[in-house]
C-alpha cells in the first residue's frame, strides 16, 4: 500500500494525489461510520505520513466534523463523493472508493 496513488471524485472537478504509504486499511462498521457511508461500513485507508496534494477543485472540497468527536469527513461539495480528509494529530484518512487504482 505505498507509492503514488490519485483519485477524484465522481462528477471529476476534484482530483488529488497521495504521496507516501498507507499503514492500515479498515472496514469499520460502527454508528457513525455506516450513518455517513449509506452502508454496512467505511472502507478507509490511514496515513500517519502520506502527503496530500489537491491537483484540481480544491475549491469545491467541503468538510464536516462531528462534534464531540475525532469523526469527520470530506466530499465534493458538487456530486457529494466522499474525498480525503487530513485528520487532527492522526494524519490522513482515505475512504478507497475515491482512490483510480487499486492501492495493494
Amino acid at each position: 500500500m505505498s507509492g503514488v496513488h490519485e483519485g477524484g471524485c465522481l462528477c471529476g472537478a476534484v482530483r488529488f494525489r497521495v504521496t507516501g504509504d498507507f499503514e492500515h486499511f479498515f472496514l469499520c462498521h460502527c454508528a457513525r461510520c455506516r450513518h455517513d457511508s449509506g452502508s454496512a461500513f467505511a472502507a478507509t485507508l490511514f496515513s500517519g505520513a502520506a502527503r496530500l496534494d489537491w491537483l484540481a477543485g480544491r475549491e469545491q472540497v467541503r468538510t464536516f466534523r462531528l462534534e464531540g468527536s475525532r469523526h469527520g469527513r470530506a466530499f465534493c461539495g458538487r456530486c457529494g463523493s466522499a474525498l480525503p480528509l487530513e485528520t487532527e494529530g492522526a494524519g490522513l484518512a482515505v475512504p478507497a472508493g475515491c482512490l483510480d487504482g487499486d492501492p495493494g
